[in-house]
């Protein structure tokens, strides 16, 4: 006849749930100083982005939001 021992059921769903976790930490070690060893090394590159709005005809708005801090004073020194 099976009796179901819930001790033990906790102790394989626990035992289940450390080993994924070490696995799962070890996997995110291992990608991100990957990454970082990848950088330093110059392998991966990032284009630099342009920045200039030369030739932007784009004439933005403040919002009446963002002129709250507006009035604040000055600091004096």
């Amino acid at each position: 006849m099976f009796f179901f021992n819930l001790d033990r059921a906790v102790s394989i769903v626990f035992q289940g749930a450390m080993i994924g976790g070490v696995a799962c930490l070890g996997f995110m070690s291992w990608v991100c100083l990957g990454t970082q060893a990848a950088l330093a090394a110059g392998d991966i590159t990032f284009e630099t982005k342009p920045v200039s709005v030369e030739g932007c005809t784009y004439d933005f708005v403040t919002p009446a939001s963002a002129l709250i801090n507006s009035t604040m004073k000055p600091h004096k020194e």
